[in-house]
């Protein structure tokens, strides 16, 4: 048996993989207690959607873990010592934790979620872990310490405590299938003079073709870098409607925002113009994530082995993301068997949750989910990812 390796389960809490449940139920798991504790207690995991998803995750390691006593007693001292600067995050998922000891009958539990509670000014998350643990009663607990601390919104505040009385705990909280309604044009262009666009790539993705085009008039007109940047967004998931001729040099552009931008909007168009730029990018390791992009629709059958040799790096967790969202947009566009060992990289490698579901299921899309990608995703911290590979079937061995 190969020696415990910490490290290597730290990754696995960061990236809320399933690989840490079979860790512990294969492992002696004592080595690994301090650092699940310190996941319990301060946010290791990097850009989780679900607090619910993971605080469930880490109580079932919790269980898995064995001496229970070890995690009450840090996350109670977690509570009544707080290091300097403790987010209300943090604090969240360890009332999460702990209502779960105390629907286990533990008094020093709940205990515990009342002493701070009681001591802190007025949260309305912490507040909800304590209706979802007593009720009513707690509901009149929370809400008198409401009345005492004040609020901005004190009807709003409310209404939420009785929510959490009503209704089980939430997971999954997604935005809305139905998209919101488009702001006119003349709108848009206000708020990128006055420097405060917001989701211009959205608002592209929805727009009319007129005011695609007016706002293409207005891009090239531009010549500051703020500017270009934020026109250059919009055509991000839309074609630019004068073709790729007039943006080309902008991906050239000095200010690494606005080439950026520009490689966005390139890669949207198939066209030899479009493979040469990939091409004289390539061979630039800081660049990599944009070359994807545009071989994404100007691919060839090297491709593949060439993403792989850039998808099996370590690097921040955050340049990956990016990385792997320009990754999945050449699978998409390209997709084949040959994308399974680029699949299989970004899930190993990626720590985003919502970029491994897209990950999942594109390997699922292939039929090609390995039997041990398929024990770990039975434990992963994303219910989505959970429910994902529950609902389909293994394939019959060949």
């Amino acid at each position: 048996m190969s020696a415990p390796d910490p490290a290597a389960f730290v990754r696995c809490l960061e990236k809320g993989l399933g690989r840490a449940h079979l860790i512990l139920q294969r492992d002696d798991p004592a080595p690994f207690r301090p650092a699940l504790l310190s996941a319990c207690v301060e946010n290791v995991g990097y850009l989780h959607f679900d607090s619910a998803d993971r605080a469930a995750y880490l109580f079932e390691l919790i269980d898995l873990a064995g001496k229970p006593e070890f995690f009450l007693s840090g996350l109670i001292q977690a509570l009544d010592n707080p290091v300097p600067g403790q987010s209300n995050w943090d604090r969240e998922r360890v009332f999460m934790l702990l209502r779960r000891f105390a629907e286990r009958g533990c008094s020093e539990a709940r205990e515990a979620m009342y002493r701070t509670f009681s001591r802190l000014p007025y949260e309305a998350q912490t507040a909800v872990e304590i209706v979802r643990l007593d009720g009513e009663a707690g509901r009149l607990i929370t809400e008198s310490h409401l009345l005492q601390c004040g609020s901005e919104d004190l009807e709003y505040d409310r209404s939420e405590l009785l929510a959490a009385l009503r209704a089980p705990v939430a997971h999954d909280t997604n935005l809305s299938d139905t998209p919101p309604r488009n702001r006119p044009y003349a709108e848009i262009r206000r708020l990128i003079r006055e420097g405060k666009p917001t989701a211009l790539a959205d608002w592209g993705e929805r727009a009319s073709e007129e005011d695609l085009r007016l706002a293409a008039d207005d891009l090239l007109l531009e010549s500051g870098p703020e500017r270009l940047r934020d026109y250059l967004r919009i055509f991000a998931d839309r074609p630019f409607p004068y073709g790729h001729n007039a943006i080309l040099p902008m991906a050239r552009h000095t200010v690494d925002h606005v080439s950026w931008a520009a490689v966005m909007a390139l890669s949207q168009f198939t066209h030899p113009d479009i493979r040469t730029l990939a091409e004289e990018f390539a061979p630039h390791e800081s660049r990599h994530t944009e070359t994807i992009w545009l071989m994404a629709r100007n691919a060839r059958p090297e491709d593949w082995a060439l993403l792989e040799s850039w998808l099996d790096v370590e690097m921040d967790y955050s340049d990956y993301d990016v990385l792997t969202f320009a990754a999945l947009d050449f699978i998409k566009c390209n997709a084949s068997p040959a994308a399974a060992r680029s699949l299989f990289l970004l899930y190993e490698h990626g720590a985003c949750e919502f970029c491994r579901e897209r990950v999942v299921e594109r390997i699922l899309a292939l039929n090609c989910l390995p039997d041990w990608m398929r024990a770990e995703c039975r434990y992963d911290a994303a219910t989505r990812i959970r429910r994902l590979t529950d609902a389909r079937t293994p394939a019959p061995a060949e």
